[in-house]
């Protein structure tokens, strides 16, 4: 066969062939034929690539068209902004996110799920670097069972659901309270030299 005859051939055929001839001469012949197919592949790549960047840039009608159509959405967003603002319940903000249709809108949002999550956990998180308050304290202990156990049963007390870990200060002193009167929770190292 020829070069010219092999250069029909696609290049799983020729890697077929190849892999089936002895014959050095044919093997050379139809290794040349896949390095012209190849070469032939890259000059079409390297052509198509030259094509797209020489195209002409997209009519300025049409960047008109796109960009007023971003005012009027941008407006529309400004106002879901503000009434985001506003809206400081979570379960509100969740419905209106399944209802919203467009990206930009359904991103701001979630953003504002965010901040509202954020702002509760840093109301319910103790002050970096400061002293946690007692009550608060013995509560997430409490909560977290390292802190005494129930005397009958050895087991961590349990919390009523009404003392979870929360953010006033009073409610949850008044909470530890009530614990300790039911004995639920041991009581403090103040608390019982107070005692005594």
């Amino acid at each position: 066969m020829s070069l010219e005859s092999y250069s029909a051939l696609d290049e799983s055929s020729l890697r077929a062939l190849l892999d089936g001839t002895v014959d050095l001469d044919e093997r050379r012949l139809i290794r040349s034929a896949i390095r012209e197919l190849r070469r032939r592949e890259i000059e079409d790549m390297e052509a198509a690539l030259a094509s797209k960047r020489f195209r002409p840039t997209r009519l300025k009608q049409q960047e008109d068209k796109e960009n007023q159509h971003r005012s009027e959405s941008s407006d529309n967003l400004d106002v879901l902004a503000r009434k985001l603002q506003s809206i400081q319940d979570i379960d509100e903000l969740t419905k209106m996110l399944r209802a919203a249709s467009e990206y930009e809108e359904r991103k701001l949002i979630r953003a504002a799920i965010r901040q509202i999550r954020d702002e509760q956990q840093q109301a319910c998180e103790p002050q970096a670097g400061g002293v946690m308050e007692e009550g608060v304290l013995e509560i997430w202990l409490a909560m977290r069972g390292a802190e005494g156990s129930d005397r009958q049963t050895g087991s961590p007390p349990a919390v009523p659901q009404q003392s979870s870990l929360c953010c006033n200060g009073d409610v949850a002193k008044n909470n530890i309270n009530q614990q300790q009167q039911q004995g639920l929770l041991p009581l403090t190292s103040q608390q019982r030299i107070s005692l005594s």
